[in-house]
């Protein structure tokens, strides 16, 4: 097995559009710089990539622009390629000079990455989360369900479904460079826990810098989000206000030390086979009648109250409109997993409910499965059917009917067990 690593700097001019509220933001200075981070593997048949964005998601413009790209310099096969956003709260809005800058980046990440091949082992594991992931959705005393409903609330009952408690990571040994390692880890939460105008990959930073200070001998560290759609940082019963760099170097510090002592226990992969699967799906849309219609562009026509930037009618309502526009009542959607061995990477186009990806993970014929949402773009939230009845921001903002978390459950499972076949462990 060879394995190449590549990374480019992506950080974006300041004064640009940041991405991530319901409200205008302007970059003004930089915290830590965005990267483009790429491992390319080659078991000597097929080569396959992972590549991992410090931004908030990929729209599928941009996606289309990075395929040509990598297509016009002759690098990989698209369909052996993982591309997903690490989900920061704190990065730029991808468009125009900006949006080309990153295409070039990301396939010049991906270009020194195939360049860098060296002969490599891999070793994988999970490891015990410490108490920074929260459910954020919550039954409240009235008999709903909120999300997000605020500290110390005395409303609060219990949360309104898990949160993750262990999370995956792979450890790649490089020949080269005096046998430098490369770490990927995979955590199931929002990386949203700073806000203000300060470009930053926010917790993930701290994951690494934390890793690379206490175990020198690992030269990059990848971060790729997990399924975290209702998973924040928030534990409504703490009164602090638990957001801004503190916090986030809090959380961050506080993963990458619960994973490094659990590397002593990671498993090496037991064989070397690289195969590739994907599937596309096809998720139903809600109907949506010429009533709601009108009453939704009547919402829209109302100015917000004052000091507010969002509300759940208005939410509600974008929903219904975007609902309208879809054709054929249905959004096409892709699945691809690249398996190494008996670890395999999942590119999900979503952001999946932490109890999917629980579910995915529990069923999976592989020893280690990592599921990385936000890839190829971004298609909403995938919930479950119970959260349909529930109600809460996820699912008033979300066009797909009730069986849609369901479909991308089962679509997964085929293609991992139809990988698992190729691959002789």
């Amino acid at each position: 097995m060879k394995i190449g690593l590549g990374s480019t700097d992506i950080t974006p001019p300041m004064g640009i559009e940041m991405v991530g509220y319901h409200y205008d933001r302007h970059a003004e200075d930089v915290h830590d710089k965005l990267w483009a981070r790429t491992i390319c593997f080659d078991d000597g048949r097929k080569k396959a990539a992972i590549i991992s964005c410090d931004i908030c998601f990929f729209e599928k413009k941009t996606v289309d622009l990075v395929k040509e790209e990598i297509a016009a310099q002759n690098l990989l096969p698209w369909k052996n390629i993982i591309l997903c956003a690490c989900h920061t709260h704190t990065g730029p809005v991808v468009s125009g000079d900006y949006e080309r800058y990153l295409v070039k980046k990301i396939a010049e990440s991906l270009k020194t990455a195939q360049a860098s091949l060296t002969n490599a082992t891999l070793s994988a594991g999970t490891f015990p989360l410490p108490k920074v992931c929260f459910n954020r959705r919550y039954w409240m005393k009235d008999g709903t369900v909120v999300t997000n409903p605020g500290k110390c609330n005395p409303g609060i009952v219990r949360p309104a479904g898990p949160a993750p408690t262990e999370a995956p990571f792979v450890i790649m040994n490089l020949e080269k460079n005096n046998g430098a390692s490369c770490l990927l880890v995979n955590i199931p939460l929002h990386p949203d826990t700073i806000a203000g105008n300060l470009i930053s990959a926010d917790y993930p930073y701290y994951i690494a810098d934390e890793i690379k200070k206490r175990m020198p001998s690992i030269s990059e560290v990848i971060y790729a989000n997990g399924t975290s759609g209702n998973i924040n940082h928030w534990d409504v019963a703490d009164p602090g206000l638990q957001r801004g760099f503190d916090e986030a170097e809090r959380i961050g510090r506080a993963i990458g030390n619960a994973l490094l002592a659990s590397c002593p226990t990671v498993k090496p992969a037991k064989s070397d086979c690289i195969a590739v699967e994907r599937q596309k799906i096809k998720l139903p849309v809600i109907k949506v009648s010429k009533e709601e219609l009108l009453e939704a562009e009547r919402i829209l026509l109302k100015p917000y109250p004052p000091g507010v930037d969002f509300t759940m009618e208005v939410v509600h309502a974008k929903k219904l409109i975007r609902a309208v526009g879809i054709k054929d009542d249905s959004v096409d959607a892709e699945i691809t997993a690249v398996g190494v061995g008996d670890i395999v990477f999942i590119g999900m186009p979503a952001e999946l409910f932490v109890e999917l990806g629980i579910e995915i993970t529990r069923k999976s014929p592989f020893l280690t499965t990592v599921i990385m949402d936000l890839s190829y773009g971004c298609i909403g939230y995938i919930a479950t059917p119970e959260a349909y009845e529930q109600g809460g921001y996820e699912v008033v903002s979300n066009i797909y009917k009730p069986e849609a978390g369901s479909i991308v459950v089962d679509a997964t499972l085929q293609v991992l067990n139809r990988l698992r076949s190729k691959i002789l462990v």
